[in-house]
């Protein structure tokens, strides 16, 4: 049907608006009526490194999970991870690839490994026969770049067999406190007798105690007047 030059819809033909609405209802669905619950978090495993992924990205939990699963989940710029409700770790948020590992998830850092020192001489065999203040004292004296080195320990074994490996052991361990790491320094000690305290560490420097000495007054030093 035309009407006024434009075409009326007559009834029946599906381009009526109400009679399509009636097509369609029948396709429609009711909405639900309660909200669907929201997931708090996701859960993961704990892999054998102590570490969940999430976001392509690798975050440490405490060594006793290991085996577990725990919930993770970002709030703000962190990603907070729970297990049994409780909190275990939180971490901030990484780019994917990165890995954030806390130490104390692992018992505190892991001590740097030192290797043994290997003697390649006979005297440095002696020297560190002396004990664990020769080793200590032989490692710090490399590393200052001391002079003439392999000579200083011979000249250090010839004291040990005239003053005795204790005595010598001993000297050693206060000439390395003073870093000081020549025979002559070590003979000097030795010299000094074994009756000197040994230097005592305060405010970042070591000093020795100085001995007891008798007090005189004021009165010991007043000029006598002439009569």
């Amino acid at each position: 049907m035309v009407r006024g030059g434009e075409r009326t819809p007559a009834l029946g033909d599906p381009g009526v608006p109400a009679e399509r609405l009636e097509q369609e209802r029948e396709l429609l669905r009711p909405l639900p009526r309660l909200r669907p619950a929201v997931s708090a978090g996701v859960e993961r495993k704990v892999d054998r490194l102590s570490t969940v992924r999430f976001g392509s990205a690798r975050y440490s939990v405490p060594a006793t999970l290991v085996g577990t699963r725990v919930r993770v989940l970002v709030e703000a710029r962190e990603v907070a991870i729970f297990a049994a409700g409780r909190e275990i770790a939180r971490h901030l948020l990484i780019a994917p690839g990165e890995v954030s590992i806390d130490d104390e998830h692992y018992g505190g850092p892991r001590a740097r490994p030192v290797r043994a020192i290997r003697p390649r001489s006979a005297p440095e065999r002696a020297f560190l026969e002396l004990g664990a203040a020769a080793e200590d004292f032989l490692r710090a004296a490399a590393a200052a770049g001391t002079p003439r080195l392999a000579t200083e320990l011979a000249q250090i074994n010839e004291l040990a067999a005239a003053w005795g490996p204790d005595a010598v052991s001993g000297a050693i361990a206060r000439a390395l406190a003073f870093r000081r790491f020549t025979c002559a320094d070590v003979a000097s000690i030795l010299g000094a007798g074994g009756g000197l305290p040994c230097p005592v560490a305060a405010g970042g420097s070591l000093f020795i105690e100085a001995p007891d000495v008798p007090m005189r007054g004021l009165s010991d030093y007043a000029l006598e007047v002439l009569g």
